[in-house]
């Protein structure tokens, strides 16, 4: 073994003479000269960087945590990010060498057996839950959502599905209970004939209801404009028509508050009679805040009024059913076809209407109306009192600003094919509105074993069955009695977590293998659909072939292919690109209007799973997520990106400009809005971003006792020059000489990822300006994000693919990868690698 130098020496022999493992030469060459050279000099006595210190770490690989930082020191040597480029560095044959000897040693500690890695349960979470309840039971869930009063699922570095992570309560249990009975209730109870619903609402039928429904102060009222403060504009002109005239979401919307929702879930013909008017007018634009170019939209929503404090308010029930742009000053009919729950209602708004009426209208007043203001009127718009006198014309009567003109809306069932619905026949076994008891066992046990995505032990529905009996006996209602059965089922943990009991103890070998089969056909559809495994799984598993190399490849592009796949590009990307963050922070509405009026958080989210399936279901190469030459767009994203020609609400894939800033994720608005905090950026959110999620080198923790950078608001000094002297803090240099060049190549977006020249102050007004020219830490200078994103395609892209390998397979396995899984992860980017890095290869 070779010898340290006598600095180092007392250090390193207890350390490696004492572990509880030792190595000879033949099984390891402990490469001391390289560490010596290399490491030690910020890694030793003197200087723990990272806070790791190798002189007394040992070779003891059986110790996890050991072998752990062991391994990350080669990862790091090897992507070329230790030492520092202004150290000494070794040659391509030295890495090598020190690469090979530690990778040596860790062999054993891949093979080590560990508890935590044993097949275990994880239950579901909210979005599987959701989803599985929608397969198992045939549910629309556009709108139902029985996981709406359940606790949010802790995510551990943007993953809500990791096992360890996924705790049960008391409070979660009972939850369970409510969603099993309101699932099953959805099913079961159905009108015993569907007829035909049809209903309308004209401007006479528009009421206003003041105060919260069901308290004593409130009031319905005709939503005259004349007696009511600015907030409220909604004006019914002699019951013909009712105009809208602003976008403010929290205010009124046009409904009819009496009307207590549609009688029954299923599908519905919504027609609304509407007209645009006033987009062109003589009001200054800038006091307004919209542009009179844009066409005036109506969105159509959905929700359910008794959730909220008030049908007028925001709802978390909301859906947004259509946006349309309606024709200036020609009346004319807008039809969807729409699934609505039972006890939905529909409204209207102008999404992209003047936000804040409160003070525009003030201001139109007085500056193009000053008939309309007399001695104390002004004090209505601080609610202060109520007018002192009756003007000759109310503002109402001479306001020419823009505003939706509602007529009329219908509303009406579509036609049923058949009755009762196919999921009421398939859960029941029947093809009439009447439950069987005598089938009751049978309904148990075909959805005890569809609930449980594997065969049934024997005796295993006793239980439920022996429960069905004893409220059939207490209760007169057959079918009461085997809905309270099916409930139980439903709020069992064969059902509620996602991985199967292992056989019981003494079963046959071929009884462990058909386990095994069933459990992977559910890692695989929970993977893939955050869903159970549909039939054609379930019968692979049950001939013994799905782990067929083969055969489990032709699922996987069978899933890919299946809408449901959906899911996995919505719930990966929320983990991998941190975009559930998307909507915790919304931009300022008074800064960044377009935001709420364009329904942008949706629309750029879109662009980024579109982005993302098009990579995936056309096997393309991986570095694509790093940079392109296309997207896909829509008139308003177009118009956010300043990209003309682009028209239509349809997204399309579009080649980009030639030098655009934009292609890659990097210059997707999503990312942009996901790492902002809807006010200002930071070039060090940002930076750390592309770190751990592009180039899977997450940075430590700050050290503690460190103060934040605080945003400069007047602009009197730039975020880079507030850096500079953050850096000058020797604990902090390390990590910001790594993330800040990389953060400050994406400064050029602001919050909502529009493309910025300068910084503005918090009146909107410019400041300094911005400069995206830096020098990366691997050393090449790169001017902006376009020069940046090739440079890391070019160099970065096996690093690249590590971490998305890594960020699939734990989002795949729904748990913390460990040692034991770094043979599996080089292989799979091995063979990504070698197939020509294809996505779809990939997974």
């Amino acid at each position: 073994m070779n010898a340290l130098s006598p600095k180092y020496a007392w250090a390193w022999i207890p350390a490696i003479a004492f572990g509880s493992f030792a190595y000879s030469e033949d099984s390891m060459q402990v490469p001391i000269e390289f560490i010596e050279n290399h490491c030690i000099q910020c890694h030793g006595p003197e200087k723990q960087k990272a806070d790791l210190r190798l002189d007394t770490l040992g070779f003891d690989f059986q110790d996890e945590d050991i072998a752990w930082q062991w391994q990350d020191a080669v990862d790091m040597v090897a992507l070329g990010e230790m030492p520092p480029e202004d150290e000494p560095q070794p040659s391509a044959e030295e890495i090598e060498s020190f690469r090979a000897s530690i990778e040596k040693g860790l062999t054993s500690a891949y093979d080590m057996p560990r508890e935590d890695l044993t097949p275990h349960l994880r239950r579901m979470n909210r979005h599987e839950y959701r989803y599985t309840i929608r397969d198992l039971l045939g549910l629309n869930i556009e709108s139902f959502d029985p996981t709406s009063s359940f606790p949010n699922d802790d995510r551990y570095h943007g993953f809500d599905n990791l096992g360890e992570r996924l705790l049960f309560s008391n409070y979660l249990l009972e939850q369970y209970l409510a969603a099993a009975s309101e699932s099953i209730d959805k099913v079961a109870d159905i009108p015993s004939k569907p007829s035909r619903f049809a209903t309308a609402f004209h401007a006479k039928d528009i009421q206003v209801t003041f105060g919260n429904p069901g308290e004593e102060n409130d009031h319905i009222e005709s939503p005259y404009f004349h007696h009511r403060p600015f907030d409220y504009y909604i004006v019914n002109v002699e019951d013909k028509y009712i105009d809208l005239g602003h976008g403010d979401r929290p205010l009124q919307r046009i409904h009819d508050p009496r009307f207590e929702g549609v009688p029954a879930d299923g599908y519905y013909d919504i027609t609304v009679k509407a007209e645009a008017i006033g987009r062109i007018n003589p009001y200054d634009p800038e006091i307004l805040g919209v542009d009179p170019s844009e066409a005036i939209q109506m969105r159509i929503i959905a929700n359910n009024p008794k959730v909220g404090a008030t049908a007028y308010g925001y709802n978390i029930s909301n859906r947004i059913l259509a946006d349309f742009e309606l024709d200036d000053n020609a009346a004319k009919e807008y039809k969807i076809r729409v699934w609505l729950d039972k006890g939905y209602t529909v409204s209207v708004r102008y999404p992209n209407g003047p936000l804040k009426f409160l003070k525009y209208g003030k201001e139109i007043m007085l500056k193009y109306h000053p008939e309309t203001v007399v001695s104390n009127y002004r004090d209505e718009f601080s609610l202060e009192a109520p007018p002192g006198e009756i003007p000759e014309k109310w503002f109402s009567e001479v306001y020419q600003g823009p505003r939706v003109r509602f007529h009329h809306m219908k509303i009406e069932s579509a036609p049923v094919s058949q009755w009762p619905p196919e999921n009421y026949r398939t859960l029941f076994q029947t093809k009439a509105l009447e439950v069987d008891p005598n089938k009751g066992f049978e309904v148990i046990d075909r959805l005890a074993q569809k609930a449980f995505r594997r065969p049934l032990r024997a005796g295993e529905t006793q239980r439920y069955r022996d429960f069905y009996d004893q409220l059939l006996k207490e209760e007169e209602d057959p079918l009461h009695a085997l809905k309270g059965a099916l409930k139980a089922i439903l709020s069992s943990p064969d059902f509620l977590y996602i991985q199967s009991k292992s056989p019981p103890e003494g079963s046959s070998m071929q009884d462990a293998i058909t386990a095994g089969q069933y459990a992977l056909a559910s890692r695989l559809s929970y993977f893939l659909w955050s869903s159970m495994p549909d039939a054609e799984l379930l019968e692979l598993a049950s001939q013994g072939t799905l782990s067929r190399p083969e055969v489990i490849r032709a699922q996987a592009k069978r899933m890919l292919a299946d809408p449901k796949s959906g899911a996995f590009a919505r719930h990966f990307t929320d983990a991998w690109l941190e975009l559930h963050k998307l909507g915790t922070q919304p931009p300022d509405s008074r800064t960044f209007p377009i935001y709420e009026s364009r329904n942008l958080e949706t629309q750029i989210r879109e662009e980024t799973l579109l982005y993302f399936k098009h990579i995936l279901n056309g096997n393309r190469d991986i570095a694509e997520f790093i940079d392109s030459d296309y997207t896909f767009l829509n008139e308003d994203l177009a118009e956010l990106y300043k990209i003309p020609g682009i028209d239509g609400k349809a997204f399309r894939r579009h080649t980009l400009p030639k030098d655009s800033i934009r292609g890659g994720l990097m210059g997707q608005a999503s990312i942009h809005t996901a790492t902002a905090n809807g006010i200002d950026t930071s070039p060090v959110v940002r930076g750390v971003w592309i770190l751990e999620n592009i180039l899977g080198t997450p940075p430590n923790p700050p050290p503690p006792n460190v103060e934040a950078i605080e945003p400069d608001t007047r602009g009197a000094t730039t975020i880079r020059d507030r850096l500079i002297r953050h850096k000058n803090v020797e604990s902090c240099a390390e990590c910001h000489t790594k993330i800040d060049p990389l953060g400050f190549a994406m400064e050029a977006f602001n919050p909502i990822g529009e493309f910025r020249e300068r910084y503005s102050d918090e009146k909107g007004n410019p400041t300094a300006e911005i400069d995206t020219r830096v020098t990366l830490h691997s050393g090449e200078s790169v001017a902006d994000l376009r020069e940046m994103r090739a440079v890391l395609r070019e160099t970065r892209k096996d690093q690249f693919l590590f971490g998305l390998s890594k960020k699939a397979l734990t989002y795949a396995l729904g748990r913390e990868l460990q040692l034991s899984d770094r043979p599996s992860l080089d292989r799979i980017v091995k063979n990504t690698s070698s197939a020509g890095y294809g996505f779809q290869d990939l997974i």
